[in-house]
C-alpha cells in the first residue's frame, strides 16, 4: 500500500504568513493616507509625499516576501527577514 504524506505548515509558520500579509496591507493603507487618500469613517492623515513613497515600498517589499513565504521558495526566509529590515534601515 502508498501511503502519501501531505505537506502542513506547522502553525507557527501559519500565524508568521498571515502576520506578514497583515503588515504588508497596514503599510499599503498607511501609504495610501498619506498620499492624501480619504477613508469613509473619515480616516485621514496629514499628506507627507515621502511618508507615502517609503511606507509603498515597505508595502510592497512584505507583500513580495509574503509571496516568496507562501511558494515556500529556498529563500523565502531570508527574503521575510530582509523585508522587515528595510523598515528600520531610513530611521
Amino acid at each position: 500500500m502508498i501511503e502519501t504524506t501531505t505537506r502542513r505548515w506547522p502553525p507557527v509558520v501559519t500565524v508568521i504568513s498571515v502576520l506578514i500579509v497583515v503588515e504588508a496591507v497596514s503599510f499599503l493603507v498607511a501609504s495610501l493616507l498619506h498620499a492624501g487618500v480619504q477613508f469613509p469613517l473619515g480616516i485621514a492623515e496629514p499628506r507627507g509625499t515621502y511618508a507615502a513613497i517609503v511606507e509603498g515600498l515597505c508595502g510592497i517589499f512584505l507583500a513580495v516576501s509574503a509571496c516568496f513565504v507562501f511558494t515556500r521558495s529556498a529563500g523565502a526566509w531570508r527574503v521575510a527577514v530582509a523585508a522587515h529590515i528595510f523598515p528600520v534601515v531610513p530611521a
